[in-house]
């Protein structure tokens, strides 16, 4: 099966603070922030909605192509995609900028301090969803760019045999089985009512 996933490639900087944020914030100097922590944790992970779902695809024996825009920095992250299973062919390198970024600061209590830096992914709307429009059995069109969301949903949506959805809810009606492969909490929790009565 031909499996194209587009979207969003991304490195995730993770970071734990040792105290509370509210610690340290002054409610009557809010007119002009700055602040600084120290961080006693943090890890770099491989990020980003497209290759998440691809190598989610290769643990099931598919061979998934990823889609998507990545910087200079990308060689260790392609390696170890394409040495589990996913097909690195299509994502298109933008040598001056780096892989979009997720920056993220969590202290004892939860609360977070995040950044994104967008990089290469703001490159996404370059790409040409045409080169796969007639092989591809399956697209699966994961959050990235905004234009380049546009185009492959103008492209995939009007292919008969091709069904869009805006939501998991959405997706589920008339599925066989349900498999859930994300670590993100708004899709590992599902209303399983609806689902129920999606399937």
């Amino acid at each position: 099966m031909n499996i194209v996933v587009a979207g969003s490639i991304a490195f995730d900087y993770l970071m734990s603070f040792p105290g509370n944020f509210l610690d340290h914030v002054k409610p009557d100097r809010l007119q002009k922030l700055s602040l600084s922590f120290l961080v006693d944790e943090m890890v770099k992970q491989y990020g980003g909605c497209a290759p998440n779902i691809a190598f989610s695809l290769a643990l099931l024996g598919e061979r998934p192509v990823v889609m998507g825009t990545a910087g200079q920095d990308f060689g260790p992250y392609r390696e170890w995609l394409e040495a589990n299973g996913v097909d690195t062919s299509a994502v298109k390198i933008i040598p001056e900028v780096f892989t979009a970024s997720f920056f993220a600061n969590t202290d004892q209590k939860q609360n977070q301090i995040a950044s994104f830096y967008t990089g290469a992914m703001a490159y996404a709307r370059t790409l040409s969803f045409h080169d796969f429009a007639e092989s591809v059995d399956i697209a699966i069109i994961s959050p990235n760019d905004p234009e380049a969301m546009e185009e492959a949903l103008q492209l995939y949506g009007k292919n008969e045999g091709f069904s869009v959805h805006e939501d998991q809810y959405e997706a589920a009606e008339g599925a066989d089985a349900l498999v859930i492969l994300t670590d993100w909490q708004e899709f590992r929790t599902p209303d399983f009512d609806i689902i129920a009565k999606k399937l």
